[in-house]
């Protein structure tokens, strides 16, 4: 929700001085999350002060005019103050020159140069690459507007880099997804890996949250509508971001208990009584194959994730003799059970391709085949392994990395090392130190693969809700900081230039989260509010620090903290005929929105 001053494309007479760490003197190198990957230092020094513009070279003017206003608002979001976007052939003093084209092919579709001397120019083979030149830009501003001159030139080990949330078990708001998206693009990242359902026991089903409209009954009460999920999408393309949505199927389908029972196995993977497709039965493929015709128009990416993990134990097989019978009927007597579930992962890939889209899924699948070999179904090659562990303790000997390279498959480093968990006694896994000092895109759980091997496609870490409610969305996200921060630098690859963790640690805290939009509330207009997690009181500070008005959290988000937070403010502040701005903080709330009240 952007308006008045940030839409504006022309200059505004107000000027926030940026306070915080300044750029180092001009021999060292830029502090940026993650680090840039080549600097070559120049002398003295630029401003980007009131009168800098952004300026789309001329000729790129209808590739580039979106990611122009994307970084003209997340600079006013930075500085509560609107900066001009204009096309020209040349910059002038402190502006920001966008263009494509660059004399450097090495630097890929994602690299980018940014060249600071009496301006800084960002020049790209794509749009992407200008883009992550502008998050760039955006961190060293964060730090000051006096910026060392220099050359960056920059690329990507990691051609996905990303974020997994579990909305199936633990619903997190459109705000906060919209935050994180945003929040992601600030450091590079460009997958956002959406768990849309899952189950959690017998006595909790779990999660389906899509607006269903061939099948209402599976639609959970907390779900997203079709407008919210455009809105997700349309948010993520601004931001260069790749939404791969996933349906868990043949397992963790719970969700269908109440309303599909007859299509049901029960399984204790992991040593809980859950709920599992009944592979044998032709009305489990076709209510697989209503759902995902239904849902894969939704979502323009290149990708589906069909999730298929922990279907069940081997020896679990044995307890449903129906699914070794379909087996033979259909692969002969050599085949084993497990067959039945290696062909619907087949089906669905057709399924999937036919929609135009690459299959991704768990790395559960190879189990047999990396393993033990066991069955006589030939599991295609062209479906994305997203490996998370060696499932070693489930008696099939195992997935390694090595194996699924050596079977030619491309993969996404998953590894469980990473994990974010919700558990009820606060046991989580991924460290942020741990992922600095050891993880990198080719260090899988079960062993490493060669570095840079063009099988590895990328890494991302999951945010698992195993207990959803053991943290709100607010603790989710302060606790996920450092750790996406270190996911986001190992994931680029470029050289660390912190030393050592402590230092990491200090530059992500300088850098922060990515500005936040411009909320502009009127007098006689109510405007809905981000609540991402709002706890005792909402505060409104003025951009010099000073406290200017207080307001429950109850107040707020019943919609009239508003007008309480107008009326605190017109008693002890003269009416100004220009917008007065403001930074909305509250506990529970980690970043700022930026409020202009108009009068």
């Amino acid at each position: 929700m952007l308006s008045f001053p940030c839409g504006m494309t022309t200059g505004v007479a107000l000027f926030i001085l940026c306070h915080g760490i300044h750029s180092a003197d001009a021999a060292s190198a830029p502090s940026t999350l993650p680090a840039v990957r080549q600097w070559t230092a120049g002398s003295g020094t630029c401003v980007f002060g009131a009168s800098s513009r952004i300026v789309v070279n001329s000729g790129d003017a209808e590739a580039l005019s979106a990611d122009a206003e994307t970084f003209a608002d997340d600079v006013c979001g930075l500085f509560g103050r609107a900066v001009t976007v204009t096309n020209a052939a040349t910059m002038g003093p402190g502006d920001v020159f966008l263009k494509l084209g660059v004399a450097d092919d090495t630097i890929g579709d994602e690299g980018y140069r940014l060249s600071i001397t009496t301006g800084f120019e960002i020049s790209a083979n794509t749009p992407a690459g200008v883009f992550y030149g502008t998050r760039t830009m955006l961190q060293l501003l964060k730090q000051g507007t006096t910026i060392s001159r220099g050359t960056i030139v920059d690329r990507p080990a990691g051609r996905w880099r990303g974020v997994m949330v579990d909305a199936g078990r633990k619903y997190y708001t459109v705000e906060w997804l919209q935050a994180l998206i945003r929040d992601m693009a600030y450091v590079k990242m460009n997958l956002f890996h959406f768990h849309l359902s899952d189950g959690l026991s017998t006595t909790n089903n779990g999660g389906f949250r899509l607006q269903s409209i061939a099948h209402p009954e599976i639609t959970s009460t907390q779900h997203y509508s079709r407008a919210e999920i455009q809105s997700l999408l349309t948010l993520a393309a601004k931001y260069h971001v790749t939404i791969v949505p996933e349906i868990d199927f043949p397992g963790h389908v719970n969700w269908l208990y109440t309303a599909h029972r007859n299509v049901l196995l029960g399984s204790r993977v992991l040593d809980n009584q859950y709920w599992a497709l009944d592979l044998s039965k032709d009305s489990a493929y076709t209510l697989v194959r209503d759902i995902l015709d239904e849902f894969i128009p939704l979502f323009p990416g290149p990708f589906w994730h069909l999730g298929a993990d922990e279907y069940m134990f081997i020896d679990e097989f044995a307890s449903f003799p129906q699914l070794a019978s379909w087996a033979r009927n259909r692969y002969g007597v050599s085949a084993h059970a497990n067959d039945c579930y290696r062909h619907f992962i087949n089906r669905a890939n057709e399924i999937i391709k036919s929609h135009g889209k690459t299959t991704w899924a768990w790395n559960d699948v190879l189990l047999g085949i990396a393993g033990a070999k066991v069955g006589a179904c030939t599991l295609a090659t062209d479906i994305w392994i997203d490996h998370w562990a060696a499932l070693d303790w489930i008696g099939w000997g195992g997935v390694s990395p090595s194996a699924e390279r050596s079977l030619g498959y491309n993969m996404i480093n998953c590894s469980w090392d990473i994990y974010y968990i919700i558990t009820a006694n606060d046991k989580t896994t991924g460290d942020p130190q741990w992922v600095y000092d050891n993880w990198a895109l080719n260090v899988f759980a079960g062993g490493k693969v060669t570095a840079g091997d063009p099988h590895i496609k990328g890494g991302k870490f999951p945010i698992w809700g195993d207990v959803p409610a053991a943290e709100t969305e607010a603790q989710v996200w302060r606790n996920t900081f450092m750790l996406s921060r270190a996911v986001a630098q190992e994931c680029w690859g470029s050289h660390k230039t912190q030393a050592g963790y402590s230092g990491f640690k200090t530059l992500g805290n300088a850098i922060g989260r990515a500005p936040m939009p411009v909320v502009t509330v009127n007098n006689n207009v109510r405007t809905s509010f981000p609540r991402r997690g709002l706890q005792e009181t909402v505060q409104l500070f003025d951009l010099r620090g000073a406290l200017v008005a207080t307001v429950s959290a109850e107040e707020f988000s019943r919609g009239g903290g508003p007008d309480a937070l107008l009326r605190q403010i017109a008693g002890t502040r003269p009416m100004c005929a220009s917008p007065c701005i403001y930074r909305l903080r509250g506990k529970g709330i980690d970043e700022t929105a930026l409020i202009v009240l108009i009068r």
